[in-house]
C-alpha cells in the first residue's frame, strides 16, 4: 500500500477531520504545525498526534541523505530561476 501524507498547508487551510487509510505524518509537517501553534491546547493536541504516529511507526523522518538531496534540488531550482531573470 502506498504511503499517503499531506503538506502542512492542507492542515492549516482545510483542517481535515479524517485522514485516508495508510496515512503517514511527516515530521517536517509536525514541526511546522507546532512552531505555529496558536496556544498551549493546540501544542498539546500536536504532542498527542506526534506520540500516536511515533508509536504506530507512521512518522516520515528525513535522514541526512534526504536533506542533502533537497539541498541539491533547491540549488538547481534557484539557479534555473536566476538564469531566466532579465539582466
Amino acid at each position: 500500500m502506498p504511503k499517503v501524507t499531506y503538506d502542512s498547508n492542507i492542515f492549516i487551510k482545510h483542517k481535515p477531520a479524517h485522514l485516508p487509510a495508510g496515512f503517514y505524518m511527516s515530521m517536517i509537517v509536525l514541526h511546522e504545525l507546532v512552531a505555529g501553534a496558536r496556544d498551549a491546547t493546540a501544542t498539546k493536541e500536536l504532542e498527542a498526534a506526534y506520540q500516536n504516529y511515533k508509536r504506530a511507526e507512521r512518522l516520515l523522518v528525513p535522514d541526512t541523505e534526504d536533506w542533502w538531496q533537497v539541498g541539491l534540488i533547491l540549488n538547481a531550482l534557484q539557479r534555473g530561476r536566476n538564469q531566466r531573470r532579465p539582466g
